[in-house]
């Protein structure tokens, strides 16, 4: 399984523009202890796993690319968790989206939910379930090639 962490220029962004390439989850967080947690507890499924500590990043690679999962932390610097989800589901509406946070009875995140469609994961997360709410959101929003 290809993990590849990409965090610097946009040209390294997941293009998913042909038929057959493999899902691609990508993961933010602006805690680099959590982006390499995140990389061990999914880099043996199948798909690959891209992090990056740049929610704006993200953001041109949901316009140039094809993201299968987009996973964000709630607390980041400069742009909420909820936020980024947000433009995402308006950049890429097929794009399935995880909210990863530690207090998810925060009056932010409960306003999105009202709004944004998302699922949630409380940090700290269980690996088995981790996973298996990316497999679930990988059956329900990969984009069609």
């Amino acid at each position: 399984m290809l993990s590849k962490p990409i965090d610097q220029a946009s040209q390294d962004a997941p293009r998913f523009t042909l038929a057959g390439h493999r899902p691609i989850v990508v993961c933010v967080d602006d805690d680099r202890q959590i982006l390499s947690a995140l990389e061990r507890t999914l880099r043996n499924d199948a798909y690959e796993t891209w992090t990056t500590d740049g929610p704006h990043n993200v953001l041109e690679w949901l316009r140039t690319g094809r993201v299968s999962v987009l996973m964000a932390d709630q607390s980041m610097p400069g742009m909420k968790g909820t936020e980024l989800l947000k433009s995402a589901r308006e950049l890429s509406p097929q794009t399935a989206r995880i909210l990863v946070t530690a207090v998810p009875e925060d009056p932010l995140v409960l306003k999105a939910m009202e709004t944004i469609e998302f699922r949630m994961m409380r940090k700290p997360w269980d690996d088995l379930a981790l996973r298996g709410l990316v497999r679930e959101r990988l059956q329900v929003g990969v984009p069609s090639a």
